[in-house]
């Protein structure tokens, strides 16, 4: 059948007017907010509690530890309480339990965290390599990590005990007698820092694998083909290479080893004498066995200058060389 012209047009418009989509209004539907606004609005509702706990349990007793470090302020003298200035930061630099602290602090930090770095680089190179059953053994890493400190520094206090520790134990089967871990104060430092070596190696093998497998394969292939042996390939391929992860990983474990408590706590509280007493054991006597308060701020921030200072110089000799 034969359609004009000017049905051909109409029946073109219909279709058209069918397959075109509903174009949107001009002029938006204005109400009592926006959408924009109500989400906005959701989202401070939902997010201020939150904001209100943080404020009081982290930027209160901030505010209020740098008060009293700058105040006489004992416990049990309330009302003797009066504005002292430096003398409190005075009083803890002069001492010499705390300079002990200091000296034992960085010596425990330097060991410790070369220790795991070391150990956890020849472990994240195991597992970079083809290793039969590398999965579960990573899985393994992870339950050191996963651990509370105080449950480790308890674990390992029952394997230091003389009697029914099992390092003893084992010592005893060789023929060998087993010394009090705990109680020599020639032991007693190696013997608290083993159990953080333990637990902290795991993570730093973890985060250097993470980097070693980050590198390019080329790279590690063209090295094998210039007949490169590991040792050269860890020199001039992985180190350079894994500076980033290493300034992270060094940064994190130093700052957490310059606070340690846990795990001293637990298995000698700053003892055998002063042999195991830490900056952060000297602010818990400080602090919550003699009960001065404005002693032990001061004190706990000594140990957060002593982190910023570190941080700030190790940043800068890194990015320095990396220019």
């Amino acid at each position: 059948m034969d359609i004009p012209p000017r049905g051909r047009q109409r029946l073109w418009r219909r279709r058209a007017a069918r397959s075109d989509p509903p174009r949107a209004c001009a002029t938006p539907f204005t109400g009592s907010g926006t959408h924009e606004q109500e989400e906005r609005r959701s989202f401070t509702l939902l997010i201020t509690p939150t904001l209100v706990v943080l404020l009081l349990i982290t930027v209160f007793p901030l505010f209020f530890s740098l008060v009293k470090a700058f105040h006489f302020y004992v416990l049990f003298k309330p009302q003797a309480e009066h504005f002292v200035g430096f003398s409190n930061f005075q009083q803890q630099l002069d001492d010499e339990t705390t300079i002990t602290a200091f000296r034992t602090t960085v010596v425990y930090t330097v060991i410790s965290v070369g220790v795991e770095l070391i150990l956890g680089f020849l472990l994240a190179l195991l597992f970079s390599s083809p290793l039969y059953g590398a999965g579960p053994l990573r899985t393994l890493l992870i339950i050191p990590i996963l651990m509370s400190p105080i449950v480790v520094g308890l674990e390992w206090r029952f394997m230091y005990n003389p009697e029914i520790g099992i390092i003893d134990q084992a010592l005893q089967l060789i023929g060998l007698p087993g010394p009090h871990w705990l109680e020599d104060p020639r032991l007693a430092f190696w013997a608290v820092m083993a159990p953080d070596v333990w637990q902290w190696t795991p993570f730093v093998a973890l985060v250097l694998l993470a980097g070693l497998q980050s590198i390019a394969p080329e790279i590690q292939e063209a090295a094998v083909l210039d007949g490169l042996r590991l040792r050269h390939m860890v020199r001039y391929i992985y180190l350079p290479l894994l500076i980033p992860v290493l300034t992270v990983v060094v940064l994190l474990r130093v700052i957490d080893g310059l606070r340690t408590f846990d795990v001293v706590y637990t298995l000698t509280q700053g003892g055998p004498g002063l042999a195991t007493m830490l900056l952060s054991i000297r602010t818990w006597t400080v602090g919550l066995i003699n009960l001065n308060f404005g002693q032990a701020s001061a004190l706990s921030y000594l140990i957060v200058i002593l982190s910023s200072v570190f941080a700030t110089v190790f940043l800068s000799l890194i990015y320095r060389r990396s220019a």
